[in-house]
């Protein structure tokens, strides 16, 4: 009997390292107040008054409080949408992670793409055209990891497809 797509259970590692390691951003605050990473599900952050880990959760809480407004409200919500989109499709990669077919690699290459853009989004809004302004400077290392994953899944998808027997 002849297994396909055995190496897809790659694209499904990948997208849980994206969803639940990779650092998305690290950033300065604006003013020298502090610093931090954050990655799709929280951000840790050190200021001088003192070290925090902020949860999506927290910051979608903040939105609908009211405390966001403006840019910062806006970001966390585009935030909040690349999230959804990378939980969504890693959940999906999992489920089909033995058996993919090239249609499922090629939603999911478009839908991480899809979750970077909207990171990147994210961050335009919260520093800037430039990622540096008022807020702070925003370095968007783990956007440039999507846009690799995503031209690698494009470019090699057939070597996703090889049969072993």
């Amino acid at each position: 009997m002849e297994h396909h797509y055995v190496r897809t259970v790659i694209i499904a590692l990948a997208l849980c390292v994206c969803c639940f390691v990779l650092p998305i951003q690290v950033y300065l605050i604006g003013g020298n107040a502090g610093f931090g990473i954050e990655t799709a599900l929280f951000r840790y952050q050190v200021t001088c008054q003192g070290i925090s880990l902020i949860l999506l959760t927290t910051d979608l809480a903040y939105v609908t409080g009211g405390i966001y407004t403006g840019r910062t409200a806006l970001s966390v919500c585009f935030w909040i949408f690349g999230t959804l989109i990378l939980i969504i499709t890693t959940i999906f990669s999992l489920v089909k992670a033995w058996q993919m077919t090239r249609e499922q690699m090629r939603n999911i290459n478009f839908a991480l793409a899809g979750s970077g853009i909207l990171f990147f989004i994210s961050c335009l809004f919260q520093y800037g055209i430039f990622l540096h302004g008022p807020a702070g400077v925003s370095v968007p290392i783990g956007i440039l990891v999507f846009i690799i994953i995503v031209y690698l899944l494009h470019s090699f998808e057939t070597w996703f497809e090889k049969a072993i027997k």
